[in-house]
Order: C-alpha cells, then sequence, then structure tokens
C-alpha cells in the first residue's frame, strides 16, 4: 500500500511530495497513442521487461487515443504501483 500511496502522490499535482514535481508533458512529448506512452514508461521504470499482461492493462487505461495528460500522469502512478515495479 505504500508504493501505490507514493505513485498516486507523486503524480497527484494537487499534493506535491516534498516540492518534487514531475514534468510529464515534457517526458511524453510527441507520443500520442498508447503504445507509445506504455512503451516509455517500461524503457524508463522497468528497463523494457514491464509484463505483457501489465503493459496491456495500462494501455486499455489510456483509451481512447490520443491520450490526454491527466491519463499520462495517472497511467506513471499506476505502473508505480504495480507488482513488477517493486523489483526493479
Amino acid at each position: 500500500m505504500p508504493r501505490w500511496n507514493f505513485g498516486a502522490d507523486l503524480m497527484n499535482s494537487n499534493q506535491p511530495i516534498s516540492g518534487i514535481s514531475v514534468n510529464t508533458t515534457g517526458y511524453f512529448a510527441g507520443l500520442t497513442t498508447a503504445p507509445q506512452v506504455v512503451g516509455r514508461v517500461n524503457d524508463a521504470l522497468e528497463g523494457g521487461e514491464m509484463p505483457q499482461g501489465e503493459r496491456t492493462l495500462l494501455e486499455n487505461y489510456l483509451q481512447p487515443t490520443p491520450t490526454s495528460v491527466t491519463q499520462q500522469r495517472e497511467v506513471l502512478g499506476l505502473a508505480m504501483s504495480s507488482p513488477s515495479f517493486q523489483w526493479y
């Protein structure tokens, strides 16, 4: 649960953690489809090793395409909460 709360709090722009902010606009610049966004998250957080099942769930969450800034922030928080993230 603490990992889930951390991911949600970090990506919730209304509740920054100790002055830390994440520039998701720059991070996801030029990416418009769910597979592109999830691919960027997968590479950054899990070194490209995210299980297919988790990638599919995140891609489904990002529908409809194109993804919104809010969805992109939320999918990054969800990925930090995923079971596989704790091992990387």
